[in-house]
């Protein structure tokens, strides 16, 4: 890897700071403070993490998922559905992301490549 220099180095972080001042991402990142803020709506959210994370490795790996297991993942996505801070915190994300998509592309065409694809390449 190469090392940065320190003028790219705080390029990096006005660029860090200015997406994190913007109104988008603050009102996602207040969002996210007050679920994580609230213990029901942080295990809630930690149990679903959890659960669909054990279920996606599960089944890449080829097994077989049973009903109840899906059932049991379908029940805390409704609960997450009708969770206020949960709901509002999914919201913003969703705001949140295409913000940064647009931020993207923007880059993207300023710098005249796919940023992505190179460090994917």
């Amino acid at each position: 890897m190469m090392p940065l220099t320190d003028d790219l180095k705080q390029a990096a972080q006005v660029f860090a700071e200015a997406v994190r001042a913007n109104q988008t991402v603050e009102r996602y990142l207040l969002a996210d403070a007050a679920l994580q803020a609230d213990p029901e709506a942080r295990d809630l959210n930690q149990r679903y993490q959890a659960i669909y994370e054990n279920l996606v490795v599960r089944q890449r790996a080829g097994e077989l998922l049973t009903q109840d297991e899906l059932d049991a993942l379908n029940e805390l996505q409704a609960q997450i559905r009708e969770h206020p801070l949960l709901q509002d915190r999914n919201r913003k994300l969703t705001v949140a992301k295409g913000y940064l998509q647009h931020l993207g592309a923007d880059f993207n065409q300023k710098l005249g490549l796919d940023y992505v694809a190179l460090v994917l390449s």
